[in-house]
């Protein structure tokens, strides 16, 4: 599994607060799929493969239990389905996740998110 967090200039990220502060960009396979403030995502994500990333760490398990893992295995990069490249292995995938990929919208690359920008921001 390949992904990192890349700081965003403030003037590119998705307008969820006043706030000024920089965020950050989950991605997958070289793309955005959750912009936000990184503290907010490990809070509470939205795109369900960063939910299955924190859902994966050590500390989420208790002692002698099994790690979580994000279910089926990653596919090559040259050989992507067809539509969201993570509805394969998505929990929460629906029909439209497999015949489009989703832009980045409202700080997050999904068309079924876990929450809604509404509820980023309550």
């Amino acid at each position: 599994c390949v992904c990192f967090l890349v700081t965003v200039p403030p003037q590119q990220r998705c307008n969820l607060s006043s706030s000024s502060e920089a965020s950050d960009v989950l991605t997958r396979q070289g793309k955005g799929v959750e912009k936000g403030a990184t503290r907010d995502i490990i809070d509470a994500p939205t795109h369900p493969y960063a939910s299955g990333l924190l859902k994966a760490l050590p500390q989420h398990a208790g002692r002698g239990t099994k790690l979580y893992q994000i279910p089926g295995s990653m596919p090559p990069i040259t050989a992507l389905p067809k539509g969201c490249a993570y509805h394969p292995r998505c929990e929460y995938a629906i029909e439209r996740c497999h015949g489009g990929e989703p832009d980045l919208v409202n700080g997050v690359a999904c068309f079924n998110p876990l929450r809604s920008c509404a509820e980023a921001t309550s």
